[in-house]
């Protein structure tokens, strides 16, 4: 049996039978008595147990658990020695990686400014009282329920639309021929009497042309030559920059946040909400009910 297991199995022997057991330059293991209660959905019965946790004091009879070692043992002073050393070792791995084994009763463990607590196992049982008692699941009397019927529903006549009237047809009216218009008939004209020939006519004097006026030549509009259309510089593409990949500014971020949580955890104490940060990595780092047994 090793130093651990024995010093598990000397305080479980002690915690049968007394309610504090004191470990010197340790602290106390105080065991409580817990009625029997019903679970969250109050749909079973818990049998009533006994709860350990631990405190940072010297409580009780110190000398009870070095008596009940020796007895081990078979030697006081050896007791004396072995527990000093054990107890030693045991705080300094504790201090270092927060958590050490207690075989049968749970686990020690350490917050970020080394206080110490206890985490008992779910299965623990240390009430001797107790023993064959178990949990009692409470069945409820479930009335089937009747399904309604369905009620037919009436069937609807479907409604007929009016159809319409056909309406009369309209005969074209026809419009009457018109007769042809008959043309006038012509009288026949009167014979022509004998004209007597016209005597010789004057000759007329001639006219004088007026001057007619010389056409003024209007100037001939000079057409503009046609501009030449101005080419526009040719404006160069920018070539698009080359984005990242997506698991490059991942890293990024992720090396930047670390790196922020380092500085802020090493100078915690420097800063004003310093307090804060503690109670933060104490979320993390423990369970709810690490922490209840924390604040006890």
């Amino acid at each position: 049996m090793n130093n651990g297991n024995l010093f598990s199995k000397c305080l479980r022997d002690l915690l049968l039978c007394n309610d504090v057991v004191t470990v010197p330059g340790l602290g106390c293991f105080i065991a409580q008595n817990m009625p029997a209660s019903f679970s969250d959905k109050c749909s079973t019965i818990n049998p009533p147990y006994r709860k350990l946790f631990f405190r940072a004091v010297q409580k009780g009879d110190p000398h009870l658990f070095v008596g009940h070692l020796a007895t081990m043992l078979d030697d006081s002073q050896e007791a004396s020695v072995w527990l000093y050393a054990f107890i030693k070792d045991f705080k300094a791995e504790l201090d270092r990686s927060k958590k050490m084994p207690l075989e049968g009763l749970g686990y020690m463990r350490a917050t970020s400014q080394n206080d110490y607590f206890f985490v008992a196992d779910d299965d623990l049982d240390i009430y001797p009282e107790g023993m064959g008692l178990e949990s009692v699941t409470i069945k409820s009397k479930v009335e089937p329920v009747l399904k309604p019927e369905p009620i037919a529903e009436p069937e609807h006549e479907p409604i007929s639309e009016p159809q319409p009237e056909p309406q009369p047809e309209i005969e074209p009216i026809s419009e009457p021929e018109r007769e042809p218009e008959r043309e006038p008939e012509r009288e026949p004209e009167p014979e022509s009497e004998p004209v007597p020939e016209p005597e010789p006519a004057l000759e007329p004097e001639p006219i004088l042309e007026e001057p007619q006026p010389e056409s003024i030549s209007e100037p001939e509009l000079q057409l503009k030559p046609e501009q030449e259309p101005i080419q526009e510089p040719e404006i160069k593409a920018k070539r698009p920059r080359k984005k990242l990949p997506w698991w490059a500014v991942l890293l990024i971020v992720m090396v930047s946040i670390l790196l922020v949580l380092v500085v802020i955890i090493a100078f915690r104490e420097q800063l004003p909400w310093g307090e804060t940060i503690d109670d933060l990595l104490n979320k993390l780092l423990y369970t709810e009910e690490e922490l209840m047994l924390l604040n006890l």
